[in-house]
């Protein structure tokens, strides 16, 4: 008889990892030696996650002694091996946020800190719905990760630091809960190897309120709902996960290809007789209207323009339509409008947005020949930066050229291979080994070889993992993995997702491959296959074979639940976020020249030191020289001293203000900060020409000392005094 009693080692599993997960964020938060440690590992954590997929690949097959692998997967076991899974995926990417505070180096952050440009607009998008009520024409291209981000900010009491903590840990569950559905079916090292594909991608973007880490969240959520899809043929949740899809893609925005190619697919796979199932593609055709419209919906929540969802569509499209094709970051064919067109600058968002698409309508239209050849060419681009990804590193021609060869050479073993044995599976073979031309500048985005140090293995050339991924995936497929796959379609559906990607690959193409962060899970798929194909051949097969983890107490809806959930809360939590949080009233305070002093509101601040150790330094401090003015357009540092401390806020009206303020303050958050200064000339709005951006750009520096009220007034609250001094 089967004992249903209650058993206590899955809470105990579960809360065991959270622990784990709160014993590094409050080390990281309040330990300067253990966040030094972190920052010293988290350089090479992209590196060594890839790095160790070939070894571990290797060992494996090699590894002929199951009887540790067989301990560790028993059930009582196998818990606390899944709680340590969680509690690492969760860590990984914790790791890269107290790294990026400690050395300054967060993708979109001045000092780690301080939003700069895009990320910027988003920050003080989210506090703007927060205090005046409405969604600016910057978030409402994309407003669900604004209004996410007001309710984790209204949780956190407007602390941007704790809410890009909440943004890293969802990140990290959502990876492995994506990874745990692969590893059901093939593996827990073929689960190991997707989380590390997407890793090596996220990586970048999870100290930062940039779309791309609520990109890469809901997309692989998605991913792996669309997955569980295929093997249990279910068309329920198929038509989730096209739903989840379409709102990953509203949030990272790219063309809506990919969930309209899986509608179609799963159709015509569900079928049971007939070309397609009609209630798939019903309710597959629903999820896209319905995906579709919570965008209206979150925008309708967040008082947004709605005439302005998706707005910056026709920046690439004009300057293709004009010759220039994307991925070229010389070239740039998104900011040509702007120089054909100057009388855009300046203009509201909405406004230029409407302008720049009928632009680019008329030009697409009026030349279409000169369109598909940029297209074409865009195709081009893209496979140059493949190639460069994976062999310019390498600074010998003479080993770029042999290790060309040893490709080409891989790709017609593919081919004779399978001519030789007759097998049908060529094709698939031959697609997926082609296939990771699309994974491989998005892989190699986080591991800049040659950046490192001297003498580590980020600054060796030798040690690319562009090549070898390569290398391991054409091989893989060259001893016909798809063909030892037990699930075609698998196989097929994979096939399917990276059409899909590769078709609009020419058209989404700004200068870099960030537009494919909720793609990202379906790009890793052929490193996926590869790696399962590699494991299954020989007599020494996977150690954790699939059945193992077949029963695996995983919830078989968890994928679907927790992307509603997070779409959920943004929809229902952002108005009571923006009930929670009240705007302070700003007083009138004089300054010693009788001039009226400035005042801010919200906002996230740092103090700017000299030279002083990882290992002695304060969280909110950063030091100077981890700023690069003449990089990154912040000119306006170089006249700023030590014992600065800066703000990003709002000024009274809700225009974006940093502040340099002499001394140690915090930042206003539901306060106000006053100080008495002046502007600061923007040298970047001035002298820049860098891109893509709505010329000229102006950051609104602010200078000055702080001033406060001497007393409150009759009426006025205490949110009416100035934040205090540290």
């Amino acid at each position: 008889m089967n004992d249903r009693r209650f058993s206590p080692a899955p809470a105990a599993a579960a809360a065991a990892a959270a622990a784990a997960v709160l014993a590094f964020v409050v080390a990281g938060w309040f330990a300067p030696a253990a966040r030094d440690l972190i920052t010293r590992i988290d350089r090479y954590l992209p590196l060594i996650a890839l790095g160790a997929l070939p070894i571990l690949v290797v060992a494996q097959r090699s590894w002929r002694h199951k009887r540790l692998a067989e301990q560790l997967t028993r059930p009582p076991n196998r818990r606390w091996l899944h709680a340590a899974g969680l509690a690492g995926s969760v860590t990984s990417y914790l790791a890269p946020v107290f790294s990026g505070w400690a050395t300054g180096r967060v993708t979109g952050m001045v000092g780690g800190t301080i939003p700069f440009a895009d990320t910027q607009l988003y920050f003080h998008g989210a506090e703007r719905f927060l205090f005046f009520g409405y969604l600016d024409d910057y978030n409402s291209r994309r407003p669900f990760n604004a209004l996410l981000l007001a309710v984790r900010l209204a949780i956190t009491g407007l602390d941007l630091r704790v809410a890009v903590i909440l943004q890293a840990v969802l990140l990290g569950v959502a990876c492995y809960v994506a990874a745990r559905v692969v590893a059901r079916d093939l593996g827990g090292l073929v689960g190991y190897a997707f989380f590390a594909a997407v890793y090596a991608f996220a990586h970048s973007f999870a100290a930062s309120p940039l779309t791309e880490g609520l990109g890469v969240t809901l997309g692989a959520l998605a991913f792996a709902a669309l997955w569980t899809a295929v093997r249990d043929r279910s068309a329920v949740m198929a038509s989730a996960g096209v739903l989840l899809l379409m709102v990953a893609l509203s949030v990272r925005s790219a063309t809506p290809l990919l969930p309209i190619a899986l509608v179609a697919w799963f159709a015509r796979y569900l079928r049971t007789r007939g070309l397609f199932d009609l209630r798939a593609l019903g309710m597959g055709v629903a999820a896209l209207l319905v995906g579709f419209s919570l965008s209206y919906a979150a925008i309708f929540v967040g008082n947004g323009n709605a005439a302005n969802l998706n707005g910056n569509s026709g920046y690439l499209l004009y300057g293709m339509a004009r010759g220039m094709p994307g991925w070229d970051a010389e070239h740039s064919s998104y900011a040509l409008v702007y120089r054909e067109h100057p009388e855009i600058v300046g203009i509201p968002d909405a406004r230029r947005s409407r302008i720049v698409n009928s632009l680019a309508r008329d030009e697409v239209l009026g030349h279409p020949f000169e369109f598909a050849k940029a297209a074409f060419q865009s195709g081009v681009n893209y496979l140059h930066l493949a190639y460069r990804s994976a062999f310019e590193p390498y600074k010998s021609k003479v080993l770029r050229l042999i290790l060309t060869f040893a490709v080409v050479a891989a790709i017609g073993l593919v081919i004779g291979r399978h001519f030789r044995r007759g097998q049908r599976a060529i094709l698939a073979d031959l697609a997926l080994a082609s296939a990771t031309v699309l994974a491989i500048p998005v892989l190699t985005l986080a591991i800049p070889v040659g950046s490192g140090p001297p003498g580590s293995l980020a600054a060796h050339s030798l040690f690319n993992l562009g090549t070898v991924l390569i290398l391991i995936s054409v091989g893989a497929f060259a001893a016909g993995s798809t063909s030892r796959l037990q699930n075609p379609g698998l196989v097929s559906f994979t096939l399917v997702s990276l059409a899909a990607i590769a078709l609009q690959i020419p058209f989404i193409g700004i200068d870099n491959v960030r537009i494919l962060a909720a793609m990202v899970p379906f790009v890793a798929l052929p490193i996926v296959l590869a790696t399962a194909g590699v494991l299954e051949q020989g007599p020494a097969a996977r150690i954790v074979p699939s059945t193992v983890l077949n029963g695996a107490p995983i919830v078989r809806w968890a994928p679907v639940t927790l992307g509603l959930a997070v779409v959920i809360v943004a929809l229902t939590g952002a108005p009571v976020a923006r009930a929670l949080i009240n705007r302070p009233s700003v007083r009138t305070v004089t300054c010693a020249d009788g001039k009226r002093a400035a005042a801010f509101i919200g906002g996230v601040s740092t103090q700017l030191v000299q030279r002083i150790p990882l290992s002695e330094r304060r969280l909110d401090e950063i030091s100077l020289t981890t700023i690069t003015p003449a990089t990154d357009g912040l000119a306006v540092y170089n006249r700023i001293k030590s014992k600065t401390t800066v703000v990003d806020a709002l000024d009274s009206q809700g225009n974006d203000r940093v502040v340099f303020v002499p001394g140690g303050i915090s930042a206003p958050r539901e306060s106000v900060l006053y100080v008495c200064g002046e502007a600061v000339p923007d040298y970047f709005a001035r002298e820049s020409s860098i891109c893509c951006w709505p010329l000229p750009i102006d950051f609104s520096y602010f200078a000055g000392r702080q001033v406060r009220p001497r007393s409150i007034g009759p009426g006025e609250s205490r949110h009416d005094v100035g934040p205090r001094a540290r």
